[in-house]
């Protein structure tokens, strides 16, 4: 499925090579074709303020730049688990959540599977 995020344990760039590696050239192009996710919209997210929760219907990934976060925690199953970021992309499943604790707004997209 070249729309399939690519396992965040998966390199961006051969380190040899200097090129992009299959699983995130599939990812990509996926963009640039307009066949990622599906033809569904990328969701820009409106925070609403600190800590901000998001509840996802389904599986996808939230994607957390720019602003000044503190903490990024992960909710499922109702374990919760503090992430260890400030910034960066968190694969969801249907029915987690996700707090984002800042002090300076972040951009937040959601990109549906």
């Amino acid at each position: 499925m070249p729309w399939a995020f690519p396992s965040v344990q998966s390199p961006v760039v051969d380190v040899k090579t200097g090129v992009i590696t299959p699983p995130w050239r599939q990812y990509l192009q996926a963009f640039w074709d307009g066949t990622a996710a599906r033809g569904e919209a990328l969701a820009v997210q409106t925070l609403s303020g600190s800590p901000w929760t998001f509840q996802t219907l389904r599986a996808g990934n939230l994607v957390i730049s720019g602003g000044t976060v503190s903490a990024i925690s992960l909710n499922r199953a109702g374990m919760v688990i503090s992430l260890g970021l400030t910034q960066g992309i968190v694969p969801v499943q249907q029915g987690d959540g996700v707090v984002v604790v800042y002090s300076v707004l972040p951009n937040v997209t959601f990109i549906p599977d």
